[in-house]
């Protein structure tokens, strides 16, 4: 479990970064010359939203930073797809490592008996 908690904290601080990397702007026009508007309301506008206004910009916000944020979340993903398989692999009938917890007074399913129903408190 402490592996997992420090592979989690490394992905919380990936999702951090990529998402103060992908939170940019831009409306200095088509090829970024400011031809439409002065740079001060681009600045002020993505201010207002929340954004960095881009240093440089094309038509478009550069691909890169789209990639570093998906690739974050990817990565965070497949940690989360590990963790799901472990645990699912360590509740197997042979291996028995983890279980849950079944009291006396839970029932098993009425068509396979030996089948534990989850309990829900707040059902």
């Amino acid at each position: 479990m402490a592996l997992y908690h420090e592979e989690m904290k490394r992905n919380l601080q990936r999702l951090i970064r990529a998402r103060e990397t992908i939170s940019v702007g831009k409306i200095s026009g088509a090829v970024g010359t400011y031809a439409n508007v002065e740079p001060f309301v681009e600045e002020y506008t993505c201010r207002r939203m929340g954004l960095k206004a881009a240093n440089i910009s094309t038509q478009i916000l550069q691909r890169d930073r789209h990639a570093e944020f998906l690739n974050a979340i990817a990565i965070t993903g497949t940690c989360l797809e590990k963790y799901a398989t472990e645990f699912r692999l360590l509740q197997h009938t042979e291996i028995g490592e983890v279980e849950e917890y079944f009291s006396s007074t839970q029932k098993g399913s009425s068509a396979m008996p030996h089948k534990k129903i989850p309990y829900c408190a707040n059902a």
